[in-house]
C-alpha cells in the first residue's frame, strides 16, 4: 500500500509510519467483508432510516467480531507505536433469493 505524501511524493507506508508522518492509519471501505447470519433477511431490517435494533444488533457484533479477527490485540498494540487513529473498512451483503 503507499500514501500521497506532502510533496506529492509517493511514500510506502511503513516508511510513513515509522517515521509517525501521519497519524491515521485508514483502510478502504469494503476492506474486509462478513456474511449475514442465515436467518437474518432485508425484512428482519425493515426500513433503511429507521432499521429494526435486533437486527442491527446482530449485525454490528459479526462486524465486532471480524475486526477483531482482523485487527487482533498484539497488531493493535505494535499500530499504537506507529499511528494515532485506525480504521478498517468493514461492508456486508446479504444475496436475496428469488
Amino acid at each position: 500500500m503507499q500514501q500521497k505524501g506532502s510533496s506529492d511524493e509517493t511514500l510506502d507506508v511503513e516508511t510513513a509510519l515509522a517515521h509517525r508522518i501521519c497519524s491515521y492509519v485508514q483502510t478502504c471501505g469494503g476492506m474486509v467483508q462478513f456474511d449475514w447470519p442465515d436467518g437474518l433477511s432485508r425484512d428482519d431490517i425493515g426500513d433503511n432510516r429507521n432499521p429494526r435494533g435486533e437486527a442491527i444488533k446482530a449485525l454490528i457484533g459479526l462486524a465486532e467480531k471480524c475486526a477483531r479477527l482482523v485487527l487482533p490485540r498484539d497488531l493493535v498494540q505494535r499500530l499504537r507505536l506507529f499511528a494515532d487513529y485506525v480504521t478498517l473498512g468493514v461492508d456486508s451483503y446479504k444475496e436475496e433469493s428469488r
